[in-house]
C-alpha cells in the first residue's frame, strides 16, 4: 500500500475529515486531497506531524508494507505510563551526563528560566482570575465569596502544577531528547552537525552528542512560538472558568427574576438586563472556545451580538431605574445602633488594624487585662464575626485580625424583595454592613505591641 492510499485509510479509520486534518497541519484541504490522490507529496516536517497526529511511526507511514488497522489507542495503561516515565527519566539523565560542561550549564539555565516564567505566569494569572471572581460576586455574602475564591485559587494552583509539569516535559522532549542523539557506532564518519566533534580518547566506541539539524535554530523558535500559543490557550481556558460560573449565576438570577415578573416593571427591567448579561457572557465564552480550538470567528456576527447585549443591558437597567422613581422611599427608624463587647485573645504576633486609627479617647488603658476587649457598634442586632489570616514579613508570621457584621442575610433579602414587590425602598438596608470600633480596653504593653506589629509589617 503506497503513501496516498495509507493516508486516506488511516484518516478514515480515525474519523477525521480532510478539512480537520488540514487544520491540524496548517495547510489547505486541497493539499490533503492531492496527497491522498497521489498527485503531490508532503515535505518531511508534515510527515512528522502526520505521524504524531495518528500516533504511528514514520516507517509505518511511508513504507509500502501492508499495515494492520491503525487507530489511536485511547485506553490508559498505568504500567505503560510508568514505563514511559521511567524511560524518559533514564534517557534524560543519560543525555545530561553525555553533554559537555558548557552544554550542561546551558541546559540548567534554560530549564531554570522556563520554570521561572511558568511561576511568574501562574502568580499573575491566579491573582487576576481570583480578583475577577471576587468582583463578579462582590454583592454576595462575604463568606460565600471567600469560599468561591478559595476553591478557584486551589483549582488554579493544582492546574498550574499540572500545566507546568506538562510544559517542562514537552520542552525537555522537543528541545533536548529529540535534539540530541547519542552515537556509539565508531564506523559512522559522516555527520551533519553544527559544531565539530573532538575525540576525547582513543576507544573502540565513540560516545558523542551531536545536534539534530531539524530541531535547531529556526525550528527551535517555531517550537517556542507554538509553546507560547499553547500557554496562551491554557490561560484562556482558565479565564473561561469564572465566565462559566458567572453564566450559571445569571441563569439562576434570570429564573428568580421571572418569578417576580408579575409584581411590576422593575423586575421586568431586571430580567431584560440579565438576558443582556447572559448574551454578553455567552459571547465571551464563544470567543474563548474558538480561540482554544482554532475555530474562525465571524467578527461581523460577534459585533452584532455585542451591540444587542449592550442594548438589552442598557434598556433593562433604564426601565428598572425609571420604575424606582415611583417607589416610596423610607427609613425604618425602629432599627437602632447597638454596642456589643468582644474579648480578643492577645498574641505576640497579633495585628488589629482597626485600632491604629482610633482616637486617643477611645483607647482605655487597663494594665490588669491580659487580653484585648473591644466595644463594637453595629446595626440590626448584628454580631461581629472574627477571623485571622497570615501575613509574612521576612521570617516573622503575623496573625491579622479581620472582622465583619454577621447579620441575618436571608431575612434581610426577604425584606428587601418584599419592599420591592410593594414598591417601597428602605434606605436603612444600605447600612447593614456598617460597624464601628467604639472603644478598646487593653494594657499599655499590649497596646504598644499591637502598634509595633502593625508598623513592622506595613511600614
Amino acid at each position: 500500500m503506497n503513501f496516498s492510499e495509507k493516508l486516506q485509510k488511516i484518516r478514515k479509520e480515525n474519523n477525521i475529515t480532510q478539512e480537520q486534518l488540514a487544520d491540524k497541519l496548517n495547510v489547505s484541504r486541497q493539499a490533503v486531497s492531492k496527497w491522498e490522490s497521489g498527485t503531490a507529496y508532503p515535505d518531511t516536517e508534515k510527515l512528522i506531524q502526520i505521524s504524531k497526529i495518528f500516533n504511528i511511526s514514520l516507517d509505518e507511514l511511508i513504507n509500502n508494507r501492508e499495515t494492520e488497522k491503525i487507530k489511536v489507542d485511547k485506553k490508559i495503561n498505568l504500567m505503560d505510563a510508568f514505563d514511559k516515565g521511567f524511560n524518559f527519566t533514564s534517557k534524560l539523565v543519560s543525555m545530561f551526563w553525555s553533554m559537555r560542561f558548557k552544554e550542561k550549564i546551558k541546559f540548567l539555565f534554560e530549564i531554570g528560566i522556563l520554570i521561572l516564567i511558568i511561576w511568574v505566569a501562574s502568580l499573575i494569572s491566579t491573582d487576576v482570575i481570583v480578583e475577577l471572581v471576587r468582583r463578579i460576586f462582590v454583592f454576595l455574602p462575604d463568606s460565600f465569596v471567600r469560599t468561591i475564591t478559595y476553591l478557584v485559587d486551589t483549582f488554579l494552583y493544582l492546574t498550574w502544577i499540572i500545566l507546568g509539569c506538562v510544559i517542562v516535559y514537552r520542552v525537555l522532549k522537543t528541545r533536548y531528547l529529540d535534539y540530541y542523539v547519542i552515537i556509539t557506532d565508531k564506523n559512522i564518519e559522516e555527520r551533519v552537525i553544527e559544531e565539530p566533534i573532538k575525540e576525547l580518547k582513543e576507544k573502540k566506541e565513540y560516545k558523542v552528542v551531536i545536534r539534530d539539524p531539524e530541531n535547531s535554530s529556526l525550528h527551535l523558535f517555531r517550537q517556542i512560538w507554538k509553546l507560547c500559543v499553547w500557554i496562551f490557550k491554557c490561560l484562556a481556558l482558565l479565564i473561561a472558568i469564572p465566565l462559566t460560573l458567572a453564566f450559571i449565576f445569571f441563569m439562576v438570577a434570570f429564573v428568580f427574576s421571572l418569578s417576580y415578573a408579575l409584581y411590576g416593571i422593575f423586575f421586568n427591567g431586571i430580567s431584560i438586563a440579565i438576558v443582556g448579561a447572559l448574551v454578553f457572557i455567552f459571547l465571551l465564552l464563544l470567543f474563548v472556545y474558538n480561540l482554544i480550538f482554532n475555530r474562525k470567528n465571524n467578527y461581523s456576527k460577534i459585533f452584532i451580538i455585542f451591540i444587542i447585549s449592550i442594548i438589552l443591558i442598557g434598556l433593562g437597567l433604564g426601565v428598572s431605574f425609571a420604575a424606582l422613581g415611583t417607589f416610596d422611599i423610607y427609613t425604618d427608624e425602629s432599627k437602632v445602633e447597638k454596642v456589643n463587647n468582644y474579648n480578643i485573645t492577645m498574641k505576640d504576633n497579633l495585628i488589629i488594624s482597626d485600632i491604629i486609627y482610633l482616637d486617643d479617647d477611645k483607647v482605655i488603658i487597663d494594665n490588669s487585662l491580659k487580653d484585648v476587649k473591644m466595644d463594637i457598634k453595629t446595626y440590626n442586632e448584628s454580631k461581629m464575626k472574627f477571623y485571622t489570616y497570615h501575613e509574612y514579613d521576612d521570617e516573622v508570621v503575623y496573625d491579622v485580625l479581620g472582622m465583619y457584621p454577621n447579620y441575618d442575610q436571608t431575612g434581610e433579602y426577604k425584606m428587601i424583595i418584599e419592599d420591592l414587590k410593594n414598591k417601597k425602598l428602605n434606605t436603612f438596608n444600605l447600612y447593614n454592613n456598617y460597624y464601628e470600633v467604639d472603644k478598646i480596653y487593653v494594657s499599655q504593653d499590649n497596646f504598644t505591641k499591637l502598634k509595633n506589629n502593625y508598623y513592622k509589617l506595613y511600614d
